[in-house]
């Protein structure tokens, strides 16, 4: 079962991530960078989400329940 976290994006709106597909997670100035495994955007580059919580917010945050994670968007 898949860990999601939600987390707060650089422009304030809400994502919940599935912790078991972040390759890594690294602070840049006051975003932290958050890339995924195997993911690569259009343009060929890593697939990543820039969010307001550092590193040790995010280790430390419980996991949400199954139920409360966001829906798919289609």
């Amino acid at each position: 079962m898949a860990t999601w976290k939600r987390l707060t994006a650089v422009d304030g709106s809400k994502v919940d991530i599935n912790m078991e597909s972040v390759a890594y997670i690294a602070r840049y100035n006051d975003t932290t960078g958050i890339v995924f495994l195997g993911g690569k955007s259009d343009a060929g580059s890593v697939l990543g989400y820039a969010v307001k919580e550092t590193p040790d917010e995010i280790h430390k945050m419980k996991p949400l329940k199954s139920a409360d994670a966001m829906p798919r968007r289609k």
